[in-house]
C-alpha cells in the first residue's frame, strides 16, 4: 500500500546524482498529484516540477542546468500560506511559481521514489526527507548541512557483522 501523504504544505528534499541529464526522470511522485523531477515540459536537464491545484496541474521548471554525475542537494516546497510552489537546488532558490488552488490530492496512490510510469531516474538518490511543512530557506540549508544518520548500532550494521562472524 502506498503512504497516505495528503498535507496542505509540503516539503521534498533529496540528495541526487543524474548518471545522465536527459528526459523527463521522475524521483519522487505520488501518482498525478505531485512530481519532482529533472526534464519535464521541455526543461531538458533542469529541475522541475508539478501538482494538481484548482483542478488543473502547475509546473515550475528550474533555472540552472543539472550537470550528470555531480551531487545537488534539491528541494521542492509548497506553502498552503503562500500558495507557491518553489524549487530549490543547492539551498537557494531555482524556480517558483503561484498554486493559488493550493494543493489537491485527487487522484491519491502510492508514493513513488525513483520512478512513476515509465519515467525512471538515472542515477542514486540519498537521504529522502518528506516534512507536511513548507521549510523556510534557512530551514532548507540547515537540513542540507545536517548530518546523515550514522549506522554504528543500527539493524543494518548490527546485521553485518553478524555475517560477517559466521564467514557470510
Amino acid at each position: 500500500n502506498g503512504a497516505d501523504i495528503t498535507p496542505e504544505s509540503l516539503t521534498m528534499a533529496t540528495w541526487v546524482n543524474f548518471s545522465d541529464t536527459s528526459g523527463r526522470q521522475d524521483f519522487i511522485s505520488r501518482n498525478d498529484d505531485f512530481a519532482f523531477s529533472i526534464g519535464g515540459n521541455d526543461q531538458n536537464g533542469k529541475l522541475w516540477a508539478v501538482i494538481t491545484t484548482a483542478g488543473d496541474w502547475l509546473d515550475v521548471g528550474g533555472a540552472t542546468a543539472i550537470e550528470a554525475n555531480k551531487w545537488y542537494y534539491v528541494t521542492l516546497t509548497y506553502s498552503a500560506k503562500t500558495k507557491k510552489l518553489t524549487l530549490y537546488l543547492d539551498g537557494e532558490m531555482d524556480g517558483e511559481g503561484d498554486a493559488p488552488g493550493g494543493l489537491e490530492h485527487r487522484n491519491g496512490g502510492a508514493l513513488t521514489i525513483g520512478t512513476y510510469d515509465t519515467r525512471y531516474l538515472k542515477g542514486k538518490l540519498d537521504e529522502i526527507k518528506i516534512w507536511d511543512e513548507a521549510l523556510s530557506d534557512d530551514e532548507i540549508k540547515e537540513a542540507m548541512k545536517a548530518a546523515p544518520v550514522q549506522p554504528a548500532g543500527k539493524l543494518g550494521a548490527t546485521w553485518g557483522e553478524v555475517k560477517s562472524l559466521l564467514g557470510q
